[in-house]
């Protein structure tokens, strides 16, 4: 009964609604976030970079916020144990797609795991439930995107995602 539950919930969570495109100013949609994400950044005292150039793309915001809120969540927990801990956040339109990038310092991910991240309830994490990367990859299938993990031990991970 209580993996039944359990399933019934996780079903519920992971219902993406159809995404609704609207163009977004990409780098005030990158600021929006930060500004929501930087009392915790400050908390931790996790440095920020952002660099992008102006331009616009086309996408759902809200689906895309839960996105790179997860994938900035992710690079805070990675960083947690690290000197100076930073995250970068970088995009560009290139080719007419948007490319993006969450790049942090953190203790890596082992290569045997890598492969593995986006499978859902797959995590390293000692509190993780292993849905977020499996729902961000999610949506951005919906968008027409892919998304791509690199990452070395006691060097960083980098999370590559196109729209």
């Amino acid at each position: 009964e209580g993996l039944l539950n359990f399933t019934q919930r996780y079903r519920k969570l992971t219902q993406i609604p159809t995404p609704e495109f609207q163009t977004v100013q990409v780098h005030d949609f990158i600021e929006h976030i930060t500004r929501l994400v930087q009392p915790e950044l400050d908390k931790r005292k996790i440095n920020l970079q952002i660099t992008g150039q102006p331009a616009s793309s086309t996408f759902d915001p809200s689906l895309m916020e839960q996105v790179i809120i997860n994938l900035i969540q992710n690079a805070m927990d990675a960083v947690e144990k690290v000197e100076r801990p930073q995250i970068v956040i970088q995009f560009q339109l290139e080719n007419e797609r948007f490319h993006f990038k969450i790049k942090d310092n953190g203790l890596g991910i082992a290569s045997g795991d890598l492969d593995k991240i986006f499978v859902p309830f797959f995590t390293t994490k000692k509190n993780g439930s292993g849905i977020g990367l499996a729902l961000s990859q999610q949506i951005i299938l919906l968008h027409g995107g892919q998304i791509f993990a690199q990452s070395e031990i006691g060097v960083g991970t980098t999370i590559s995602f196109t729209l």
